[in-house]
């Protein structure tokens, strides 16, 4: 991987920073741009010459908004529906998964966002393709900021981490 940063910090105190970071795997070349500039993070991911982008703002009062989510399927089974709510919520709300869209064992997925407070849990509902529901509760968010989180779905466990963190080694936060 071959990743450069560029910080620049102006007369009034502000940092603005550009990292890119380029990354070949299996003849598929990924590049991920973040641009940092006055508590607003843009993020850019070029995949097989196709771009998303989010943009996140630096939580005021400890709000988060359009944080984006990566999804990994670690399960054996295919994912059909995926809905995420605030655990005080009465309803799951839409499927976060476009219409017949199959999110198979082992595809991870990005373009999904969430905004919450840094005191919001959440519930997520994962509908596989032989119909079992799983349901995981209560997932704290507090350690979560604008650069994202990803959501590694493995049969009764759902991983939550930071995600700008590698994730071998890393302790499960079970839900």
């Amino acid at each position: 991987m071959e990743s450069s940063t560029n910080t620049v910090t102006d007369v009034n105190g502000n940092k603005h920073s550009t990292t890119v970071e380029k990354k070949t795997e299996n003849g598929h070349t990924t590049t991920t741009k973040t641009v940092t500039d006055n508590g607003k993070t843009t993020v850019e991911k070029t995949e097989n010459g196709q771009t998303t982008s989010v943009t996140t703002q630096k939580p005021q009062d400890g709000y988060y908004e359009n944080v984006p989510v990566t999804v990994i399927n670690a399960s054996d089974k295919d994912i059909v529906e995926l809905y995420i709510s605030d655990s005080t919520s009465d309803s799951w709300g839409d499927n976060l998964l476009q219409d017949g869209y199959v999110f198979e064992q082992g595809d991870e997925a990005d373009g999904l966002a969430i905004s919450f407070d840094e005191n919001t849990t959440f519930d997520i509902k994962v509908v596989e393709d032989d119909d079992e529901v799983l349901e995981y509760n209560g997932i704290e968010m507090k350690d979560i900021n604008e650069s994202g989180v990803v959501l590694t779905f493995k049969g009764a466990t759902v991983n939550v981490r930071l995600a700008e963190f590698p994730t071998d080694n890393m302790e499960e936060n079970v839900a």
